[in-house]
């Protein structure tokens, strides 16, 4: 976190130990000046633009640029995260925010991560139609201790192990 305090402030944007949640934005903004200024440009870079960025090279963006900055180990983990910041992929590997446009630090500030949807949590009532082929003890088959749909249970023989 150190780390990126002191790169948020080399590009002009004070963090304080609060602001962890933006962390992402900053590291980003500060890899991709780091490799559009170094060998690593032909792996990623910003558009001539400057508002977008496009990799080039996964393996190369992975292996030596990424670790500089996060703690990622795969690329799908990667564009999660940019998906996760509201980053929209315009075509392979292209990337776009609104907000994150080079030279403008400021901007960063605005990005927020996008809240993750959780799980539906509403109970299902127990006779609905969506609750039909759920296991219960009418579908429970003893003899393979396996479920079995509604119904079938009229033509499976009983078996009692009274022997």
């Amino acid at each position: 976190q150190r780390k990126a305090q002191a790169q948020c402030t080399q590009i002009g944007v004070a963090m304080n130990e609060t602001d962890e949640q933006l962390l992402f934005p900053f590291k980003l903004y500060t890899m991709l000046e780091y490799a559009s200024d170094s060998s690593y440009s032909s792996a990623v870079s910003w558009s001539s633009d400057g508002r977008s960025f496009a990799i080039y090279n996964t393996n190369i963006f992975m292996q030596h640029v990424v670790p500089r900055n996060f703690k990622l180990t795969k690329f799908r983990s990667f564009t999660r995260q940019l998906n996760n910041w509201g980053f929209t992929n315009l075509y392979e590997n292209v990337w776009r925010h609104k907000y994150f446009i080079r030279g403008n630090t400021d901007g960063l500030q605005l990005l927020r991560r996008v809240q993750i949807k959780e799980p539906s949590k509403r109970k299902i009532p127990e006779n609905s139609a969506q609750n039909k082929d759920q296991p219960n003890e009418e579908n429970f088959s003893a003899s393979r201790g396996q479920y079995l749909p509604l119904g079938a249970m009229e033509y499976c023989p009983r078996i009692d192990n009274e022997n």
